[in-house]
């Protein structure tokens, strides 16, 4: 399993480097991110993980903001980096005694 996990890391930081691709995939990628990112033995992986998973999510909330609102400033560049700064947050945090929380 941890094969298939790295892979589809490795495959979504590959997807941000396309035209949308990023954001089609984010569905498939996301989960496999996030779960790498969480259950990763390597160090290395785990931040390549949250890397990824925050630069995919930032990518969808442009996204969703262009498609929404165009290119209106100030929200086409504050919702991406607040959804960033968000993802940071929820997958940095220590979660040991949280009920109903993935422990690291």
């Amino acid at each position: 399993m941890r094969g298939l996990r790295r892979a589809v890391v490795v495959i979504a930081a590959l997807l941000l480097l396309s035209f949308g691709g990023a954001v089609l995939a984010a569905p498939l990628t996301l989960p496999f991110a996030v779960h790498t990112r969480w259950h990763d033995a390597a160090p290395t992986w785990r931040g390549v993980a949250l890397l990824v998973t925050v630069l995919t999510v930032a990518e969808v909330a442009w996204a969703a903001t262009y498609v929404l609102v165009g290119e209106a400033m100030p929200a086409i560049w504050i919702v991406p980096t607040v959804a960033a700064v968000l993802t940071i947050g929820l997958l940095t945090i220590r979660t040991r005694g949280l009920p109903g929380i993935m422990a690291e």
